[in-house]
């Protein structure tokens, strides 16, 4: 059967291919379209299912993520993101005085946002009352003084924990600390409430603000945004 041209070859000529080529190709594709479908549709549910039974898991809870295993070593790990969104850059201005432009990125458009995560990560807890104005707040050096392991394991865990990722906290304590997983969660958590007050307390000393704590919770509060998300990783 005489074949038919369809398309440059890299070598400039054309490529040629039979009425039972293209046919099978075009068949195989459409099988694989509906099987991709299929895939994607059963990933959904899949994601649905773990958004669910991760949002239960956290519930009450003041931690933000957590991880399923199975048996191969493969996990699925359920994470809640905040977002934050500076809506009154006034009022942070007024705030933070001179100090603000060392926080606060401002493009042309205009657009506001903080300079580094960690601060974003302080104002977003202040926003959800994650921080608020405590009866005693340990600083991040209180925090280790009485953390229950040898100096050796605390002079190791300075240097790893970030308060950025919960899990690889919860890792290092267990591997480092030799603490089980549930008390290296409690104590991942604690370590970042600790050290968002410390960031805060920061904050509120570079800007010399003369307003109380609870004045500059509630400016923080009327300034930005925060917005909830959850996502699912494999």
């Amino acid at each position: 059967m005489p074949g038919l041209c369809c398309g440059n070859s890299k070598g400039g000529g054309r490529m040629t291919v039979t009425k039972e080529i293209i046919a099978a190709k075009v068949e195989e594709m459409a099988k694989l379209s509906k099987e991709k479908a299929t895939l994607d549709l059963r990933y959904k549910e899949l994601e649905a299912f773990f958004l669910k039974l991760g949002g239960e898991k956290l519930r009450d809870s003041k931690r933000r993520t957590c991880t399923f295993d199975d048996n191969d070593g493969h996990d699925v790990t359920y994470t809640e993101a905040r977002t934050v969104k500076i809506i009154s850059p006034a009022v942070l201005k007024r705030l933070m005085g001179d100090a603000f432009g060392d926080y606060i990125k401002e493009s042309l458009e205009p657009k506001y946002t903080f300079k580094s995560k960690e601060l974003e990560r302080t104002f977003a807890s202040v926003y959800s009352a994650d921080i608020a104005v405590p009866e005693r707040k340990l600083t991040v050096d209180e925090f280790y003084d009485q953390l229950p392991c040898d100096d050796s394991a605390k002079s190791a865990l300075r240097k790893k924990l970030k308060g950025a990722n919960f899990l690889t906290d919860c890792k290092n304590l267990v591997s480092i600390g030799g603490f089980s997983d549930e008390d290296a969660a409690d104590y991942a958590y604690l370590f970042s409430e600790c050290l968002e007050w410390q960031r805060f307390m920061t904050v509120l000393d570079t800007i010399e603000s003369k307003r109380t704590v609870e004045e500059v919770i509630r400016a923080i509060n009327s300034a930005i945004s925060v917005s909830d998300t959850t996502k699912i990783t494999v």
